[in-house]
């Protein structure tokens, strides 16, 4: 036994076995990648010192790759089915094998991968292999590395299944991560803590595994739902929207409708405007009516995905007042949209906060991570942080008639004076004891209802059958995302992440100037770059995420959201560009092959005023 302050596990496929020495679930699994190397080719005689002479070459087709290994090819592929090797296996091999990371080469595997390879690089046709092996290296469940520091174990970090690609950037940030500085690159999207406990099941993540390396050269379009495994994390009211013909798509194993075909009928004498092939895939015009209807009298939106996050204790206001970039201890029933910053003022991400007690507070957040940032920095306050998102669920009721909606069905008096906007009650709804806050997330008036899982059926019930009485209608993710865009309301991991500041991301509104709270150097830092606001002038094209913003032949930003905004007629774009494009302004985007023209707008584009949120 060794003792340490600080351990790090990159130990490759020896990593999962590692970590659960200690209690630490990571979602991994090595895999067997075939490799092979060529005797000599006259064109890579140059090469023989052994520095590389040629560019690494990637055959998408094929599903391989080519590079030099001195005067001779080495070629890998990733065109064959996915050989999970486990744990036992990795024991059994180092026992047994000179090499346990070479495995025996299987031909079977091999033959149409090269045969494709041979099309585009013939030269290496009739070359013989002095080496050929399965070797053998982790994927993580999304296909992405994994880093940071373990979850509930102080001083243990993971850096696993990095690529090529990574490595010095993947190195540097867990270095100023460890040393306490915010890394240059915001490494969230391969934060270990982005996995919750039912996403560490060992049966369903070996299957995302197995998908992630079958995938690995694979072209996904961004709306793209997983294959396998489905089914792993549903609303209790699941089958009340497979009866109303809801189309799941999984986010993070969340079953979510993206639209439901009860609504096809409306669609009847809609305009509905031609769209292009890529942006229609994963897409209904049902969206536009369900956009629509929202805004018009209602939508029923099912919100049980959305982060729920208890902070209790006798230090919880402080607490919160500390790592909040607002002040949130406001009274019993006050609600605060803010943020949580690090240390140098990038946004961990954007929550509100609802105060239910002198000692107790809501956080409604983004992802796991939020939960592992607040017990991150937690040490000196007596505070209980508890993700109860698993255990409840959520409701949204937003639109002109959500009074009308709710009002039969509670005691609570609902109107603006005495339920003001950006406030919050424990009552009952239907009979289920809910806690209804009233935000909105489409800019509508309205309340979410979160309750726990056992009453989420008989509430979504209560809560249609009201609805269907007044003309409203369930509404998914689609019309969510168009909605919220014509508002310019952001999406923490879409819109902004860590490497991002809120004077940047236009919520400089949500944080306080004055206090003590983490990252109030943020307020005074200037901005780089600002996230806008594009109208597109065409109404056919639809950009999707990351798509590139030109002015001229320069590019100057990329899209981060799009969507097509029922209210205002137009594509509506959110993208990042240089702080000295001003509104106003035109640019281009690259999508469907070619620039189409975009006006730089202000953020918001329907009701800017919030008029209709506040009544």
């Amino acid at each position: 036994m060794i003792s340490a302050d600080l351990v790090v596990i990159a130990a490759g496929g020896w990593g999962s076995s590692i970590a659960s020495t200690v209690g630490v679930t990571l979602p991994l699994v090595s895999m067997e990648h075939q490799y092979a190397v060529t005797e000599p080719v006259s064109v890579l005689a140059k090469g023989r010192d052994g520095d590389a002479s040629v560019p690494f070459v990637r055959i998408y087709e094929a599903g391989t790759y080519v590079r030099d290994e001195g005067d001779k090819a080495g070629i890998g592929s990733f065109n064959h089915r996915a050989l999970p090797v486990s744990d036992s296996d990795m024991v059994n091999n180092a026992a047994t094998l000179e090499d346990p990371s070479k495995l025996p080469f299987t031909q079977v595997d091999w033959d149409q991968a090269w045969v494709e390879t041979l099309e585009v690089m013939p030269v290496l046709s009739g070359l013989k292999y002095e080496q050929a092996y399965n070797g053998v290296f982790p994927y993580s469940a999304d296909g992405l590395p994994l880093m940071g520091p373990a979850p509930d174990v102080d001083g243990l970090w993971v850096l696993e299944c990095l690529w090529a690609t990574h490595s010095i950037g993947a190195a540097r940030s867990l270095a100023q991560a460890i040393c306490g500085i915010a890394p240059d690159i915001d490494f969230a999207p391969a934060d270990l803590t982005r996995f919750d406990d039912t996403e560490l099941v060992p049966a369903d993540y070996a299957q995302r595994c197995d998908n992630a390396y079958i995938d690995t050269y694979a072209i996904h379009h961004p709306a793209e739902p997983s294959t396998s495994p489905r089914g792993v994390r549903m609303s209790p009211f699941y089958d009340e929207q497979e009866k109303l013909g809801a189309a799941f798509f999984d986010t993070s194993g969340w079953e979510r409708p993206r639209w439901y075909e009860s609504n096809a009928g409306l669609l009847a004498g809609m305009s509905v405007p031609a769209r292009d092939a890529w942006s229609s895939k994963f897409w209904s015009p049902i969206a536009g009516v369900e956009h629509l209807r929202t805004r018009e009298v209602a939508g029923i939106f099912d919100m049980t995905s959305l982060r729920r996050i208890t902070v209790t204790g006798t230090d919880a206001a402080a607490f919160l007042d500390r790592v909040a970039a607002r002040n949130v201890a406001r009274g019993v029933g006050s609600v605060t949209y803010t943020m949580l910053l690090d240390h140098n003022g990038g946004i961990v991400s954007d929550v509100t906060i609802s105060q239910l007690a002198e000692d107790r507070f809501l956080v409604g957040g983004n992802s796991p991570r939020d939960e592992a940032w607040l017990k991150s920095i937690s040490s000196g306050f007596d505070v209980q942080i508890a993700d109860i998102t698993n255990g409840t669920t959520c409701v949204a009721v937003w639109g002109p008639a959500a009074r009308d909606i709710l009002t039969p069905i509670t005691d609570t008096d609902l109107t603006n004076d005495t339920f003001k906007y950006f406030s919050s009650k424990e009552t009952s709804v239907a009979g289920v004891d809910v806690t209804a806050v009233r935000v909105s997330y489409v800019g509508e008036l309205g309340w979410e209802l979160a309750c726990d899982v056992s009453g989420g059926k008989k509430l979504w019930n209560a809560v249609m059958e009201q609805a269907t009485k007044v003309g409203a209608v369930p509404a998914g993710r689609s019309a969510l995302t168009s909605l919220r865009l014509e508002k310019g309301y952001r999406a923490w991991g879409s819109d902004m992440s860590r490497e991002d500041t809120p004077t940047s991301a236009g919520l400089e509104f949500a944080v306080r100037a004055d206090g003590e709270h983490i990252g109030l150097n943020a307020v005074t830092r200037p901005a780089t770059r600002r996230l806008r606001t594009l109208q597109l002038a065409e109404v056919d094209l639809v950009p999707t995420t990351a798509q590139p913003v030109f002015i001229g032949d320069r590019n100057v930003g990329y899209v981060t959201s799009a969507e097509f905004g029922w209210s205002v007629g137009a594509p509506i774009a959110l993208a990042w560009l240089p702080i000295e494009i001003k509104e106003g302004e035109t640019v281009s985007i690259s999508c469907g092959g070619r620039k189409v023209s975009a006006v730089v707008m202000p953020d918001a584009l329907f009701d800017p005023t919030g008029s209709r949120i506040r009544v």
